[in-house]
């Protein structure tokens, strides 16, 4: 049996060198990424479980064994059965091509992301998977490796696709399911042609279904470089057509393209025609910002009905990905994306780049696509009455109410933010000059300046008479040239906490990870040095780190970086995607609206004097106001529902502060002496049921909070909190039973999870599948109260012919930017519809059994806004309560000062002048 010599992991080590198993005749080679230590103890590859899968899904397509010979890209066990390195697999590469030139297969299968690289090169199973490449007579079909099938089983309807694709393949047929038929795709490049086209859509019978799709200048609309490359329509399969608008290479006249909008613009007004567009809320948006396009029938979101009725599964909706696993035409795009390949970073997805030659093939495969995939859908939306309600009244409705929102925007204080594009660098350097007066940050500099001058020294001497020695760190020395320790950079703070300053932390980097399971010895190098190592560290450097990254983030993305987001009128436009996230929830981008920072409350803190939130104003200047409104712990107010806990409901519908009497409980003292702390304590318990976070997890976010504890206090505090409901503590139980039954749960509203990975034989990934179990249906209903919330506020707005308009939310609020004239009325609407959703759509009844409570606040900007309540919104003028409020704020601050010169605490000076001018 040979060994291996070749990697130098393992170089003369005496490992059985496992050759692949299979007849020299076989058609198909099956590649995987090493074998397991059973495996190389037995010398057959695909022995076990994964094995065992693998044949019997091969005897399902028709393939007999005999015609398979399997093999992997790296020869040899690893330590504990971990995946090979890319140097491990580069290291036996020239095996597995021996054994390929031995066996000559036809069909060669890819198992992982090793094999993956070591055959074509290109990383990424889960993006390449079920695609076939040909390369040098050979076809490649890569595949999941059939253990990590085992391990995550939502892989198991993509491995079955796989599988049936490999049985055409080796049956001399196509590998993907379609049908052959030709697609017929109309250029139009006349403006006659265009005209014609357009007319023969809008004369469809009532009913049809219209696909549109456009081709765009980057993403954001209201830029000043935004506009409509190129637009297409397709009303059957196999078809599509792509019109021409202000591509630079159109060949239509100027007023030529203006008539043709005019014809698009009686299209999308035809209401007898019901309209389709993949992630269409970004088309509609674009079509009505740059030419005043309303699509008025926009019905059909083949992503959203693939995220809602077939997975929830992030990076699976994309129109390229569903191209692949419903249709023939899987990699259609890919002449695209060689072109944008070769456009400069800053290019990429400015479709007026790319040939209309190109283009036009494109578009038309785009729309040809959407129709297509469309109609494998609907009927998956069609069998199951819940989800075609949650798409009719909920999902499609909530993508109209955020394309409103994108397009309302939130206002930018530009004086503000001037003021903070000042300040924040001032107090980056501010910090780093701290970090730079601990010794041995000045000990690395003195020793960086050394070398430089010991470069410059070596310099004065000619080359030729230079040692060995010296001309290597004549070289070497150039980087310290002006050297200053980088706080940004991994390998100088590993250097100098772990090393010079000799701290200890427990978070490893993944090749510290690597290294511990191979048992090597852990060096300085294998420490984190991000925020969660950060935070267990006790040295003063450590909290002064963790500030330095939080001012320079928030400056990054909300200060210095808002110019990328800012529009020409003021705005900035986050994006909000439904389909983001697999819980239910919305996800935001471009910039992130739901990670604008929450106001500080600490007056001596310099977050507190240059808060994020007070960057956005109202619009109407003087005349207005943000309001925000925010559901009241409606995530443990559903538990209580579901869970159906009389404990629970009964201390809701007193009115009960959940948190302060839990804490009281717990601490065993009187409701009025519980301290902010412990009713934080006992909020993150609550919470964390509903996350089913664990003691020490818990433990690490108190930790976070300031709050020091153990593990074992929070298991103690968690286990009482099910004692005192045990009523949620049978509903966890329950629900744990249902998704190992059914490997999904159901929301209140028929949403779906699919909770596959139950049945993993990994028992982190099984235990992740119950936790979100019972997370998923509490989380998705109150996302669903939230956006029925969106749609209803947003339509009563427009309805009544409102000025005050919705322009952002952040998962159980809304923030509304409101007309003071409108005030009173906004305020009591908005509070009316989300504490009361069961009497504008009865399929929230539901909520009925506890009182839904939404907070509200008002403010001149988003970061100074104070909670109002019904009796002071009819008893004051907005004005008169802000200044009392504000008013209110400086006494605070005032006393804040006076505590602090009372302990003896030096307040900085800029902090008074700051508190003066205010």
């Amino acid at each position: 049996m040979s060994t291996c010599t070749n990697c130098d992991l393992y170089k003369n080590c005496g490992k059985p060198l496992q050759m692949g198993n299979g007849t020299k005749a076989a058609r198909i080679m099956i590649v995987s990424e090493n074998p397991y230590d059973s495996e190389n103890k037995r010398q057959q590859y695909m022995g076990g479980k994964g094995g065992k899968l693998l044949r019997m899904a091969l005897g399902e397509v028709g393939i007999d064994t005999d015609e398979v010979y399997f093999t992997a890209a790296v020869k040899c066990t690893t330590p504990e059965d971990r995946l090979p390195t890319p140097g491990e697999g580069k290291a036996c590469r020239d095996y597995l091509l021996a054994e390929i030139d031995v066996i000559k297969p036809e069909i060669i299968v890819p198992t992982g992301n090793v094999s993956l690289k070591s055959l074509l090169n290109l990383t990424g199973i889960t993006k390449h998977r079920g695609k076939v490449v040909e390369k040098e007579g050979i076809k490649y079909l890569p595949t999941y490796h059939p253990n990590m099938v085992l391990k995550q089983p939502k892989y198991m309807d993509d491995f079955s696709r796989d599988m049936w694709s490999l049985g055409e393949l080796f049956r001399g047929k196509e590998a993907l399911p379609g049908d052959s038929r030709v697609p017929e795709y109309l250029y139009c490049e006349t403006f006659k042609s265009a005209i014609d086209e357009i007319n023969r859509l809008n004369n469809l019978p009532k009913g049809s279904k219209v696909v549109l799709d456009i081709e765009t200048v980057k993403l954001n609309p209201f830029k000043p470089e935004a506009k409509v490359v190129a637009i297409g329509f397709s009303d059957i399969p196999y078809y599509g057509c792509a019109i021409p608008l202000y591509h630079r290479e159109t060949p239509l006249k100027g007023n030529e393209i203006g008539a043709i909008v005019k014809h698009i613009r009686d299209l999308l007004n035809n209401e007898d025609l019901e309209f389709v567009a993949h992630n269409g809320k970004f088309d509609c948006k674009y079509l009505a910002v740059q030419l005043d396009l309303i699509v008025k029938n926009f019905i059909w979101d083949p992503q959203l009905i693939h995220y809602l009725c077939i997975t929830e599964e992030k990076g699976t909706h994309g129109l390229k990905e569903l191209a692949w696993h419903y249709t023939d035409m899987g990699g259609y795009d890919n002449k695209l994306d060689e072109l944008h390949k070769k456009l400069p970073e800053a290019d990429r997805g400015n479709f007026d780049l790319i040939p209309w030659e190109e283009l036009k093939v494109y578009l038309c495969g785009d729309v040809d696509c959407t129709f297509r995939v469309l109609e494998k859908f609907l009927p998956e939306l069609e069998n199951n009455e819940d989800l075609k309600w949650l798409y009719f009244n909920l999902i499609m409705p909530a993508s109209h109410a955020l394309q409103s929102i994108e397009t309302n925007g939130l206002y930018v204080d530009k004086e503000w933010l001037a003021f903070l594009k000042e300040k924040y660098p001032q107090e980056i350097a501010r910090i780093e000059d701290k970090l730079h007066q601990f010794p041995e940050v000045l000990v690395v500099e003195r020793e960086a300046n050394d070398k430089w001058l010991e470069r410059c020294a070596i310099g004065q001497i000619k080359k030729a008479s230079r040692t060995e020695e010296q001309q290597k760190k004549f070289e070497i020395y150039k980087k310290f040239q002006g050297f200053k320790f980088n706080f940004g950079s991994v390998q100088q703070l590993q250097d100098l906490l772990f090393n010079r300053l000799g701290l200890k932390t427990n978070v490893l980097t993944d090749k510290g990870q690597e290294a511990r399971s191979l048992g090597e010895q852990i060096t300085y190098k294998h420490f984190s040095t991000n925020d969660d190592s950060l935070k267990g560290i006790k040295h003063p450097i450590s909290d002064l780190l963790l500030e330095f990254r939080k001012v320079k983030h928030l400056d990054n993305n909300f200060v210095s970086g808002m110019h990328n987001h800012l529009c020409p009128d003021g705005c900035i436009r986050p994006s909000f995607l439904i389909h983001g996230t697999v819980t239910g929830r919305l996800s935001s981008s471009d910039p992130n609206g739901q990670q604008i920072p929450r106001v500080s409350n600490d007056p001596l803190k310099f977050q507190y004097w240059h808060e994020i939130k007070k960057l956005f104003v109202s619009r109407f200047g003087k005349d207005g106001v943000i309001l925000q409104a925010d559901y009241s712990q409606l995530e443990l107010r559903i538990l209580a529902v579901m869970s159906g806990d009389p404990v629970l409901i009964d201390e809701y519908r007193q009115g009960k502060d959940l948190h302060r009497v839990n804490a009281s409980e717990s601490f065993g003292i009187p409701i009025e002496e519980v301290t902010k702390d412990q009713r934080t304590y006992a909020k993150k318990v609550s919470f964390g049921v509903v996350y089913q976070e664990s003691a020490r997890g818990l433990a690490d976010d108190l930790l976070a909070e300031g709050i020091q504890t153990t593990e074992s206090e929070c298991q103690k505090f968690i286990d009482k909190w099910y004692k005192k409901y045990a009523g949620v503590n049978k509903w966890v139980k329950e629900v744990k039973r249902s998704v190992k039954r059914d490997k999904y749960i159901v929301n209140a509203l028929g949403r779906i999870r699919h909770l596959q990975g139950v049945d993993s034989i990994e028992t982190s990934i099984a235990n992740e599948a119950l936790r979100q179990g019972v997370n998923s249906p509490v989380q998705s209903t109150g996302s669903e109260c939230t956006l029925m919330s969106i749609i209803l506020i947003n339509k009563w707005l427009k309805e009544t012919g409102k000025k005050s308009l919705v322009c952002l939310t952040v998962h159980d609020s809304i923030v509304l930017d409101v007309h003071k004239e409108e005030l009173v009325e906004v305020y009591t609407k908005v509070k009316h519809i989300m504490e009361n959703l069961a009497l504008y759509n009865d399929k929230f009844s539901f909520l009925g059994d506890v009182p839904i409570i939404t907070e509200i606040e008002v403010g001149y900007n988003y970061g100074d806004a104070f909670e109002i309540t019904p009796e002071d919104i009819q008893k004051y003028d907005i004005d008169e309560f802000l200044g009392m409020k504000l008013q209110k704020k400086l006494e605070k601050e005032q006393e804040a000062f006076k505590k602090a010169e009372d302990k003896g605490t030096k307040i900085p000076e800029w902090v008074y002048g700051y508190w003066q001018a205010s």
